[in-house]
């Protein structure tokens, strides 16, 4: 093909994530997302996975009894 080379003939000697430089950047990225996980699931467990008081009609009735408020 009169001389012409391609993309696909041409032999990647290393890629830039083999470099020092990009490892470092894997590594940092990598840290970054792991540290963004435990802070979501930390907030998640001090927010919203806390336990239900109940509240059924029983419950609050005991409740109110407790506090020395009328019930209906």
């Amino acid at each position: 093909m009169d001389g012409a080379t391609h993309i696909a003939d041409d032999r990647i000697e290393g890629s830039w994530f083999r470099s020092p430089r990009g490892l470092r950047f894997a590594f940092e990225l990598g840290a970054i997302i792991l540290a963004k996980i435990i802070v979501m699931g930390l907030l998640y467990f001090f927010l919203f996975a806390q336990p239900r008081v109940p509240t059924s009609p029983a419950a609050m009735r005991d409740h109110l009894a407790e506090t020395g408020m009328p019930s209906r």
